[in-house]
């Protein structure tokens, strides 16, 4: 079956993940048609944990968003835990995967079989999905610790030389990474090797504290009484075993969000490897100054509010710690993490036209430390999710002038509806809490299904709020005076063509919009019209036409 769309909608995989969370917000920005494969909770549905991660961002930047595609699944799962109507959308609308899914859990858990649950049986499954599914196009993020425990030069287009491995996280990424090269079907296989994940370079931001956070976190929840933690990283050398100059690669990951993106977004950029990594290691000396001093900064400010700070000895570091924590004992697993990083050698990434990974510096690590005490190593909480959505309310209103159109038999499939009628589409794009990006398709003027995404043949594009869309359906507010108040933009185009006028922001007031009189001179708009107002007709009206039409025999 040939796909909708040229490039389609990219189905992207671990959305609620650090990295995850910044390339879905990469790709909305950007109007990259989205869908976001990711698992319902007992606390919330899928759904609604994109909805609040998409408010979140539209919080911090102050403008509005298009919604993703949301398919729930799950990646341990044959068939990714997808019903057959998702599968069917998805095969119809996607040619490309970006798959950042993954489980950074350093030794296999014999319960719930982490790391090699998600990052091996989920990749095996989301490659047989693509198999199945005609998805030809793979960009799969790995890690540049697929090299191991090597030393000296690591190159791109290497992978297995018989290296020993430093944990399950590195082994487990190593298997997967095999299985998308080897994986036939597929005309591309884009592999993405990031070093160290940090926190976004501006503000410090993660939502997830492991691997480079751990003896920070383990260090500051030690340190709960008023005291001062040493000035110098002395103590956590020694602890760690380490002198200092050891090199950790370290990258921020709105950076390497940003340079995944613009991959994907070339075309002749696909079918390469790339060493996400920074040409300039950081060293763990400066690493663990940076934690100490963030430590000491939080201590000082919490001090100043009760007035007691004392000043230890040496000596009360390890007895603090002791009595916390057993530092050592905790940090074990991580020893090889802290190991000194061979020299990653970006020969495809010089070839790509991305910006160069930025220089960390000291202030950049403090600002990183800060961030995760300030957060309490607790994922930043985001706006909630309502429980109105406007997908909600297009499909109740399709159903009920379906209904009608059918004479109220719900048995009858609507074929007779659709074998001498003039199909069409038109695209909704709601933006703001509730939001939607979907499709209306048409058998003549009645409404009939609804659809997912974004439609590149829509006759019409509509953009509104979600509070406004319910004003219309409702009948309370009529498209005309929705229009020129500026609540609600229309265009007798598809949304690629309608979005030249930028959809980021709903314009205040009517002034730079066309009167309904004036919208209607062209034929597609008066079409377009018609068919938002007859959408919008109260049902009870409808109802009493209906009957009117039969009693006349019509």
């Amino acid at each position: 079956m040939k796909k909708t769309i040229p490039m389609g909608h990219v189905l992207l995989t671990g959305a609620t993940g650090l990295l995850g969370h910044f390339l879905m917000r990469d790709a909305l920005v950007a109007d990259q048609p989205l869908v976001v494969l990711t698992r319902d909770r007992k606390t919330n549905s899928a759904r609604e944990r994109i909805e609040q991660d998409v408010l979140a961002w539209e919080e911090r930047l102050q403008r509005f968003l298009p919604r993703p595609v949301v398919i729930a699944g799950e990646l341990s799962e044959s068939g990714i835990g997808v019903d057959s109507s998702d599968a069917s959308w998805i095969s119809r609308h996607c040619e490309t995967v970006l798959h950042s899914a993954a489980s950074v859990r350093f030794y296999a858990d014999s319960q719930t079989q982490e790391p090699y649950r998600t990052n091996l049986d989920g990749t095996r499954h989301l490659l047989e999905f693509c198999r199945r599914h005609r998805i030809v196009h793979f960009h799969h993020v790995s890690t540049a610790y697929v090299c191991g425990q090597r030393d000296g030069d690591v190159w791109e287009m290497q992978l297995d030389a018989g290296q020993a491995f430093g944990n399950d996280y590195e082994r487990s990424k190593f298997h997967a990474e095999l299985l998308v090269r080897h994986a036939d079907f597929l005309e591309s296989a884009t592999i993405y090797r990031p070093s160290i994940i940090v926190g976004e370079l501006a503000t410090g931001r993660t939502t997830t504290f492991h691997g480079y956070y751990t003896p920070l976190q383990l260090a500051w929840f030690a340190f709960q009484g008023p005291t001062e933690f040493p000035d110098t990283s002395n103590w956590f050398l020694q602890q760690l075993g380490l002198d200092g100059d050891e090199g950790k690669n370290l990258v921020p990951v709105d950076w390497v969000a940003s340079v995944i993106g613009k991959i994907v977004e070339d075309r002749r950029r696909w079918g390469s490897t790339y060493h996400l990594t920074n040409p300039q290691a950081t060293s763990v000396r400066q690493m663990l100054d940076s934690m100490s001093q963030a430590i000491n900064d939080a201590l000082a400010k919490r001090s100043q509010g009760n007035g007691q700070r004392q000043t230890p000895s040496v000596d009360v570091a390890p007895a603090a710690i002791l009595a916390g924590v057993d530092f050592r004992q905790q940090m074990e697993p991580y020893r090889a993490y802290f190991r000194n990083d061979p020299t990653f050698h970006q020969d495809a990434l010089a070839e790509a036209d991305v910006p160069a990974c930025p220089v960390l510096e000291r202030d950049d690590l403090v600002r990183t430390a800060r961030f995760a005490i300030a957060s309490g190593f607790q994922r930043p909480r985001s706006p909630q999710a309502g429980n109105s959505f406007a997908e909600d309310l297009l499909s109740q209103a399709v159903a009920e002038h379906l209904s009608l159109a059918r004479g109220g038999d719900d048995d009858d499939d609507g074929a007779d509806l659709h074998a001498l009628a003039t199909m069409s589409a038109i695209q909704f794009q709601v933006l703001g809490p509730g939001g939607t990006t979907c499709y209306l398709e048409y058998a003549d003027d009645t409404p009939m299904r609804l659809f997912h995404g974004t439609e590149p043949h829509a006759t019409g594009t509509v953009v509104t709020r979600l509070d406004i869309l319910r004003q219309l359906l409702a009948g309370q507010l009529g498209w005309d005076q929705a229009i020129v108040s500026g609540h609600c933009v229309v265009w007798a185009e598809p949304i690629s063509e309608a979005k030249e006028t930028g959809v980021d922001a709903l314009p205040s007031s009517g002034s730079n919009l066309a009167s309904p009189a004036e919208l209607e001179i062209g034929p597609a708009m008066q079409t377009l019209m018609r068919r938002l107002r007859r959408l919008c007709e109260p049902v009870e009206a409808m109802a009493s036409l209906a009957l009117t039409h039969k009693a006349n025999g019509r």
